[in-house]
């Protein structure tokens, strides 16, 4: 019986876990007569090794969004139906970890010329949402957000992509605060130009 995710590492292919890991999810997500015991006994494993792995899934992106959401939900609803109480805290706060660390994981994982691409396109594709890149990319929305400010203030894209991602975010909402968050995008933005040429 499996019961620690090191020992899947070290005798599985990177692309095995992965697919190992996108099925249970995928079965997980879309299925209320599967549970978490039933994989397990049908892998056998533990089912703390299929959290597990639930959890990598989400984390290292290998599942969608939506997959996310119904996960989410399922386990939110499950521990409402078993808690004394019918609270759902652990469950929210523990998706809710899920999820950082995602983003987390999405950002690290972008090279630069794919920050620069997204940059491009947002600045660009005026007709499409924040959540229309965020599928494209097959990201999280709030990752879109943090990809933008590393293009601007690292300078991975160039003037006058910034330029427009501004004009774009104060059309969308034109308030004391964007504005004077793009201040301090500019400001950050020269400041890295100036160490760079220092």
């Amino acid at each position: 019986m499996w019961k620690y995710f090191k020992d899947l590492e070290r005798t599985m292919s990177v692309r095995g876990l992965n697919d190992l890991a996108i099925e249970m999810a995928e079965l997980y997500a879309n299925s209320a007569a599967i549970t978490k015991a039933d994989l397990a006994q049908e892998n056998d494993m533990t089912v703390k090794l299929v959290s597990e792995l639930l959890d990598y899934a989400v984390v290292h992106s290998l599942v969608s969004e939506a997959t996310v959401g119904l996960m989410e939900r399922r386990s939110l609803s499950n521990q409402k139906r078993h808690s004394p109480e019918g609270e759902s805290f652990s469950a929210k706060h523990h998706y809710a970890e899920l999820r950082r660390k995602r983003v987390e994981h999405q950002v690290f994982s972008f090279s630069e010329e794919k920050i620069r691409e997204l940059a491009l396109a947002f600045a660009e594709e005026t007709d499409k949402s924040k959540e229309d890149i965020a599928i494209r990319y097959d990201i999280a929305k709030k990752s879109v957000d943090i990809l933008l400010k590393k293009a601007i203030t690292q300078s991975i894209c160039d003037d006058e992509t910034f330029k427009k991602i501004e004009e774009r975010s104060i059309r969308h909402n034109d308030s004391p605060e964007t504005r004077a968050f793009f201040r301090q995008l500019h400001e950050r933005r020269e400041a890295k130009k100036k160490n760079f040429f220092a």
